[in-house]
């Protein structure tokens, strides 16, 4: 009789287990869907990040028309993957080709240069970090994140140091990217380690773990002499660059079958 009745209560402890484990869960999940929904209503309430942005960078060194910085323009997200383009911090100055070997500019009064093999290099370097199939990785040898924030201007930032690859021989790029600009939901903030995406909640501890962070929409900047950047929306694209997408018309310049 007792033998049956301890396997009666076993039974039942042994069914009503599965259920209390996922009342555990439910109860889990709840707390921590709530905590999230707080966190990214107040971030959202203070920061109202869509416009205008605040984010900076700095330390973008180029060798290109005497010494003039270039800002990164625009970053943006783009089926799942990310695209930057670059700017001359005057506007006066527009790149016209690069097929991977040869690059030339044209000034505003239309005269044409081909660009040092220095200059080159650098052209390479800001395809490389702008093209949508290519991958940060492949730019920087690391990207560090700042534990703690820093004030530019009236902005409060959070510091990302990239340091290129040392065959692209460019400065460091440093972003301030302002708190501001930071919209932490859970479904769009998203880490990648080994091209696997991971559900994030915590940006600090997680930066230095994974490889990218996927950041809000499109933003950008209006006037070429601002050096307000866009959002970063990602540090995570695919793989190679394709030199053919910049591959010039065969007539666009008389020399432009040399090589540098």
């Amino acid at each position: 009789m007792f033998s049956r009745t301890f396997t009666n209560r076993l039974y039942s402890l042994i069914a009503i287990f599965p259920i209390l484990s996922l009342c555990f869960i439910a109860v889990a999940d709840d707390a921590d869907t709530l905590r999230i929904q707080q966190l990214v209503e107040n971030i959202y309430q203070t920061s109202k990040p869509d416009f205008p942005v605040n984010s900076y960078a700095v330390n973008m060194v180029t060798v290109l028309t005497g010494g003039k910085v270039i800002y990164l323009d625009k970053i943006y997200k783009t089926g799942g993957k990310i695209r930057i383009t670059t700017r001359l911090s005057d506007g006066t100055h527009t790149i016209l080709a690069f097929n991977g070997k040869t690059a030339w500019f044209q000034d505003a009064n239309g005269q044409k240069r081909l660009l040092s093999e220095k200059e080159t290099n650098y052209l390479r370097f800001s395809a490389a970090v702008a093209n949508p199939h290519g991958k940060l990785s492949e730019c920087f040898e690391k990207i560090i994140l700042s534990k703690n924030p820093e004030t530019i201007g009236a902005e409060s930032c959070v510091k990302l140091t990239c340091i290129p690859f040392s065959h692209y021989g460019q400065m460091p790029v440093v972003y301030y990217i302002s708190k501001k600009d930071f919209l932490p939901r859970r479904t769009e903030m998203i880490s990648f380690s080994q091209d696997t995406a991971l559900p994030m909640t915590s940006l600090y501890s997680n930066y230095q773990k994974f490889a990218g962070l996927l950041f809000p929409a499109e933003t950008r900047t209006t006037t070429p002499q601002s050096q307000v950047l866009s959002k970063i929306i990602s540090v995570n694209v695919n793989q190679k660059i394709d030199d053919i997408q910049f591959e010039p018309a065969k007539d666009t310049l008389p020399w432009s079958s040399l090589t540098l």
